[in-house]
């Protein structure tokens, strides 16, 4: 059995001394400790990768070495391959500095910080306890299978488990989670969401909460892809399915997403999409592009008046609400039966996505555009970079209280 002997050499410096019992009269040093220093040099044997390891910051042990003269949790095992594999020659472990390797003379020096250092010894001791435990219920379920009537059943504690579960969660492993996966783990969500409490209060603050991080990270991935497609500028096409698919994300009131609207009943083009609200009713979209001119580049009597893509665009608009009213039974059925939706056609609105308030760079621009947008009948016109601002506004409305 390995024993230890301490030796003060001065006052705040000591020595620790390591021998085997059988063996006394063949102690070795291990450790030099200085605490006016506040350093410790540990004297690993012969097998380590380095001749010292130096302590800094510390005036006593850290518990992770033991005064036997080796680190504890598999680190003396460990350690040497992998400081052999950058060529270590001078090893650090610092309460202050950061965890670094850089050239010396002599080869490498490698800093680990004392907190890196101590996860890892912790990670090390858990995996350990948990092989242990392991093998144990091996040993019982085994007993148990081949004397059924001398041994008791014995399984993992559902404690276990969870903390086990728990412990195996790392981004790491996402690339490798396959789609059945995926599935599981959101049909266990669902459990622990239905039965983790019972209380009212406790229920509503976890339903509360998971449904706060996963709206945040829906609209935060929506703002990401809307700054991208704005560099990037795609087609009507691309923007309107881009919109088609994360309007109801956004506006909480959509509830179903009707791609292509043929509002018309006719051969002339569908309605880029229609939106149905959690009441039934349907509001219908027209996309055009951000770099769609809003404005004439020319005023009438000195006001601003609309451009000609924009005049077409809010025509059109008009044509959908006039056809969709005067079918609407003819359209309630068509989504009926074809979409499958259930839709009340009644005094719809139109929106008209187009433009940005880039354009609007003079006084007289913005007051007269403002003139124009609240003179029409149940169409909307929405500007691109206004849509955005919507959107970021709905993400500053996401908090945990």
């Amino acid at each position: 059995m390995k024993k230890s002997e301490i030796i003060e050499k001065s006052d705040g410096v000591y020595e620790i001394f390591a021998y085997d019992d059988e063996t006394p009269e063949k102690k070795h040093l291990v450790y030099k400790i200085n605490k006016n220093k506040k350093q410790i040099i540990f004297i690993p044997d012969e097998e380590f990768t380095v001749n010292k390891v130096t302590l800094e910051g510390f005036e006593n042990l850290p518990p992770e070495f033991s005064k036997a003269g080796y680190i504890k949790g598999g680190l003396m095992y460990y350690l040497p391959k992998k400081l052999g594999e950058n060529k270590i020659t001078d090893f650090i472990i610092s309460k202050t500095d950061k965890s670094r390797i850089r050239k010396i003379k002599s080869g490498n020096k490698l800093v680990l910080n004392y907190l890196d250092f101590s996860y890892l010894k912790a990670q090390l001791t858990s995996i350990s306890n948990e092989a242990k435990q392991e093998r144990s219920i091996t040993v019982d379920k085994f007993f148990y299978q081949t004397y059924p009537r001398r041994y008791k059943k014995k399984f993992l504690s559902k404690k276990s488990m969870a903390k086990k579960a728990i412990r195996n969660l790392s981004p790491e492993i996402i690339e490798d989670i396959s789609s059945e996966d995926v599935s599981h783990i959101l049909d266990f969500i669902e459990t622990l969401l239905k039965s983790k409490y019972k209380s009212e209060i406790h229920k509503r603050k976890l339903f509360s909460t998971a449904k706060i991080r996963i709206d945040d990270i829906a609209i935060s991935e929506i703002i990401k892809k809307f700054d991208q497609m704005l560099k990037e500028d795609p087609s009507e096409n691309k923007w309107g399915s881009f919109l088609k698919r994360n309007l109801y994300l956004i506006d909480s009131k959509y509830v179903h997403a009707l791609p292509e609207l043929n509002v018309v009943l006719a051969n002339t083009r569908k309605a880029d999409f229609g939106l149905i609200d959690s009441h039934g009713y349907l509001d219908i979209f027209e996309i055009k592009k951000p770099t769609t001119k809003i404005l004439s580049s020319r005023t009438d009597r000195g006001n601003y008046y609309w451009s000609k893509e924009a005049t077409m665009a809010i025509v059109q608009a008009e044509k959908y609400l006039y056809h969709a009213e005067r079918k609407a039974p003819s359209l309630t059925e068509d989504i009926d039966v074809q979409r499958n939706k259930k839709v009340q056609v009644i005094k719809p609105r139109a929106f008209v996505i187009l433009g940005s308030t880039k354009e609007l760079d003079e006084r007289n621009k913005q007051q007269d555009f403002r003139i124009l947008r609240m003179s029409l009948k149940n169409i909307e016109i929405v500007l691109y970079d206004e849509l955005l601002k919507r959107i970021k506004n709905q993400k500053g409305k996401i908090y945990i209280d």
